[in-house]
Order: structure tokens, then C-alpha cells, then sequence
């Protein structure tokens, strides 16, 4: 679906939310484009191996960079718009979900993998697979009808590429406990330009 826009200056940003809060449309404002950047994975755990055996090599994956997508969606001027921020994923803990008033939403990156753990100064264990991240958009219709043209456009998605960070994986273990944390993701954050 297209949602035909016609401006009479460029578009320009108009709002930038790191966290949860409400964007008003000003007046003569029918569509804005809507940018959001995931949030990021948290990291995986380092680990000692089976043994309790440990080495600087068993760490845990880094999360996964949170996607970047973006789409028009249809606003009303003078009416608000919930704007809801996905917080970066924890220990091995996949990042929020950031959403724009409904229409239009984005997952976040997946944790890293943890570290299974080897012997030390052997066959240390090998860092975690990153995650990724992805969109959708839910396509609202408009009030008052069912019927109305859908409130968001298609999607346009940059899959893990230049999104909020993951969290580093834990580190290797150097005592005999069995394991470390991964590092916390960044949140996510949504760009608005009319």
C-alpha cells in the first residue's frame, strides 16, 4: 500500500524518544515516517567447562544489534500518539519490543549465546552466536471505518545493521565459579519526521 503525502518543505526530524512518552502531531500533519532502531540484545555467559575448570577463553556471545526499520503511518493532527521503548535485553535476555501508537513495531536484537566452557589454557569454549532483530508493522485501519486504508505503509527494514548495540558477552571465568554476566543491550530509540 502507498500513502500519498505531499509536503511543502522537506520532511525534517521532528522528535527523537529514548524513552516511553506521547508524540501530538502538529496541525496539517496527516502522515509521519516513522524510524525506529531496535533495542539490543543482552549478551551471553562466560563459563568454567563441566570440570570447574576455567580459562580467559570461555565468554559468551554479544547480543544481537537491533534492527532499523522504518515506514509512513497515517496520524491524526492535535491527537497523541503513544510511543513505547524497548529496553536493551539483560544476561541472556533478548531485547524489548519498541512500538509506535500500534502501527508499527520492532523486536529486539536476541541474546548472545553462552559459553559451553573448556579446559583452561586447552580448548576454551567458544563465544555465543549473535542474535538479530526484526520488524513488523500492524496494519490498523483507521477510524471510523474498518474499511479505511490501513494506517502503515510496508516496512523497511535493515536487519542487524547500524541498530542499538547488544551487550558484550561475560567474560571467561578466571575463578572456579560457573559462571559470568552478559552485558546489558541498548535501548531502543524512534525518530519521527513530518
Amino acid at each position: 500500500m502507498a500513502l500519498n503525502q505531499s509536503f511543502g518543505t522537506p520532511i525534517r526530524l521532528s522528535a527523537t524518544f529514548t524513552s516511553s512518552g506521547t508524540y501530538t502531531p502538529p496541525a496539517g500533519t496527516t502522515a509521519v515516517f516513522v524510524s525506529i532502531h531496535g533495542a539490543g540484545g543482552g549478551g551471553g555467559a562466560g563459563s568454567t567447562d563441566s570440570n570447574g575448570r576455567y580459562g580467559s577463553g570461555n565468554i559468551g556471545g554479544t547480543g544481537g544489534v537491533g534492527a532499523i526499520a522504518g515506514t509512513w503511518v497515517q496520524v491524526t493532527p492535535g491527537t497523541g500518539c503513544s510511543v513505547s521503548i524497548g529496553a536493551g535485553g539483560g544476561n541472556q535476555a533478548a531485547g524489548g519490543t519498541t512500538n509506535f501508537d500500534n502501527a508499527f513495531s520492532v523486536t529486539g536484537g536476541n541474546a548472545g549465546g553462552n559459553s559451553p566452557g573448556g579446559p583452561s589454557n586447552s580448548f576454551p569454549g567458544s563465544a555465543g552466536n549473535s542474535g538479530s532483530g526484526s520488524s513488523s508493522s500492524s496494519l490498523t485501519a483507521l477510524p471510523p471505518s474498518a474499511s479505511a486504508l490501513p494506517r502503515a505503509s510496508s516496512t523497511i527494514l535493515v536487519a542487524n545493521s547500524g541498530g542499538q548495540p547488544g551487550g558484550n558477552g561475560g567474560p571467561g571465568v578466571n575463578t572456579a565459579a560457573p559462571t559470568s554476566v552478559g552485558g546489558t543491550g541498548a535501548s531502543g530509540i524512534v525518530y519521527i519526521y513530518s
